[in-house]
């Protein structure tokens, strides 16, 4: 009678377990549907349940990360990816996402660390496929496939794993150890290294009276180089009133002589006094990417160029800026919200440089992007560029402080204190513009055609 009683108690324990369990997958596939219908505080509901029911369950576990992370609560997140790993250690797509979720959560050492960890596993699961394919002849190929036909494992990449690895050092202070990292993964890949780039030093300090030299060039007793003012159209995020808005504003504000080439996959609805230069059409390219366009054959060869990101409004002469003497500059990153975990970086917002002098050594800029490897390890353009430039001067070095290699790369803010600034970190948010600011950034959002202050309508809407 004991026997059969804890054999039924047994009997009915296994029965619970099981029925527990499929109760956990139908709120897991219930939660994947409202996930999918954009109701994610339902779905985590759901997913919750079924994590209860089954903390084995690592489905459960992965999909209630994954919806945390969209309502931007990645500590929360994290617990879920890291029960993930200790469920399936093998698990790529956790790792990954786990690394995003401690650089929201600002832990990015342990980022750094989840980063290489997911890149490993990756890597591991790369030879165990390739293995595999040619344990079975080949794969697809059927059992006369040489195999010498299957793809290396150094083929196989996880971008975004690489992408983290790359935030996380820079968000830890390390930029100079991201550079390396991505250089390395790109020599593996079969790439080459291409920085940093012979740009001659910029001198620290512009000109005085930058309207003045205008003024000697117009009369002849100074040469004053041909400028033009570029800028980059792509897909339907920045429709052509955006570039004709920006015409206008430089036109408004600079005094001297221009050309205007807007960079664009449509030219439909340009102004007359834009010229459109038609973007290639290259795999991977894509985004921000478009900018190296300005480096490659289509470029500017001869006299100073000046390039501004679309989001951009101009409120100020743009005189000074626009005189600017030396080889290249860019902003400061860490001078920009939005970028506060980029320390010594740069940001391409706002660009200068003399093309008769620059042309040749920015060429790898388009150049090394045309194999397609740089994408597969880095995911922003500007984050291409640090690689690539000189180092810049950090915020706050005194400008007679000399580099280890002998030259700095000089900020535009440092250049020309004053005259650029975000939108959302002025005092341009509250509707009033600071006084000699010539331009305003709009790096993240809002953008231009929603900021709707009586300033903003001046300098952009009504023009």
């Amino acid at each position: 009678v004991v026997a059969a009683a804890s054999s039924a108690s047994a009997m009915e324990t296994i029965e619970a377990r099981a029925e527990r369990r499929d109760k956990a997958r139908s709120h897991v596939q219930f939660g994947q549907l409202l996930f999918k219908s954009g109701r994610l505080s339902k779905a985590i509901a759901h997913f919750e349940s079924a994590v209860a029911l089954n903390p084995e369950n690592a489905r459960a576990h992965y999909e209630l990360a994954e919806a945390l992370h969209q309502v931007e609560e990645p500590a929360r997140a994290a617990v879920h990816y890291e029960r993930v790993l200790e469920l399936k250690p093998t698990c790529v797509e956790a790792a990954t996402n786990l690394a995003v979720a401690y650089l929201g959560a600002e832990r990015a050492e342990e980022a750094v660390r989840m980063s290489r960890h997911a890149i490993e596993l990756d890597r591991l699961r790369a030879e165990k496929s390739a293995g595999a394919a040619v344990g079975s002849g080949g794969g697809r190929g059927g059992a006369g496939t040489s195999a010498s036909t299957s793809p290396p494992a150094a083929a196989v990449v996880n971008s975004e794993a690489h992408y983290n690895l790359n935030a996380a050092l820079r968000a830890c202070g390390r930029a100079e150890e991201a550079y390396e990292c991505t250089w390395q993964a790109i020599e593996g890949s079969g790439g080459s290294c291409c920085g940093p780039l012979p740009i001659p030093p910029t001198p620290s300090v512009q000109p005085a009276s930058s309207t003045l030299s205008m003024l000697e060039g117009w009369l002849g007793r100074k040469a004053v180089p041909k400028l033009t003012v570029v800028c980059v159209k792509w897909g339907s995020k920045y429709d052509a009133n955006y570039v004709n808005k920006l015409h206008a504003g430089v036109l408004a504000h600079f005094s001297g002589p221009f050309d205007f080439v807007c960079y664009t996959d449509d030219p439909s609805g340009l102004g007359a006094a834009v010229t459109a230069q038609l973007l290639d059409d290259l795999p991977g390219w894509d985004g921000w990417w478009l900018k190296a366009a300005l480096f490659g054959p289509k470029g500017v060869r001869a006299g100073r160029v000046v390039y501004l990101d679309l989001d951009t409004i101009v409120v100020g002469s743009l005189d000074a800026l626009f005189a600017f003497e030396g080889s290249f500059a860019t902003l400061a990153a860490d001078e920009w919200t939005c970028e506060r975990d980029n320390h010594a970086g740069v940001n391409s917002s706002v660009m200068l440089w003399d093309a008769a002098t620059c042309y040749t050594a920015l060429a790898p800029v388009y150049e090394g992007l045309l194999d397609g490897r740089v994408f597969r390890h880095l995911m922003r353009f500007d984050h291409w560029l640090e690689m690539l430039l000189p180092p810049r001067r950090p915020v706050g070095t005194p400008v007679d402080a000399t580099h280890p290699l002998g030259k700095w790369l000089e900020s535009v803010q440092a250049l020309f204190p004053g005259q650029l600034v975000e939108y959302k970190s002025s005092s341009c948010a509250e509707g009033v513009v600071p006084e000699g600011v010539a331009i305003i950034c709009f790096p993240r959002s809002p953008k231009p055609h929603e900021v709707t202050d009586e300033w903003a309508q001046k300098a952009w809407h009504e023009l």
